[in-house]
């Protein structure tokens, strides 16, 4: 996997916080170049999110000489799996937007708020 981050959410940070690991099951971890073990997926225990530490498109999609990705077959196979496991879990929702709802609900229109727990950061949508 193609992994360009500086920051990543420690294993031992992600046991310590509760409100994470409550709701997140760890599937898949790795170690960062001085070998501290990170969270690289996590998946939800009762909701169809997925969280990656990574870059499952890049090895397929990145061929840009500043990034080094692995472009072998299995490389690419691994994403190939990863892009259709998220494609298929996408699908199980049978909402359907009308054709002229669809621009309503872009997420450009919605004001992000950034939050933090402890080490981790992510943005979401601020409701009104």
């Amino acid at each position: 996997m193609y992994y360009n981050h500086h920051y990543g959410f420690s294993t031992q940070s992600f046991n310590s916080t509760s409100c994470i690991n409550e709701f997140f099951e760890l599937t898949a971890t790795a170690t960062d170049d001085r070998g501290t073990p990170f969270v690289a997926t996590l998946e939800s225990k009762k909701y169809p999110i997925y969280a990656t530490q990574f870059h499952p498109e890049k090895n397929a999609f990145e061929w840009l000489d500043s990034v080094v990705a692995n472009h072998s077959m299995n490389a690419i196979n691994a994403a190939r799996a990863f892009a259709d496991f998220f494609v298929s879990e996408a699908r199980k929702n049978t909402n359907v937007f009308a054709r002229n709802e669809i621009k309503n609900f872009n997420i450009e229109n919605y004001p992000l708020k950034a939050v933090h727990f402890g080490s981790v950061s992510m943005f979401i949508i601020e409701k009104e």
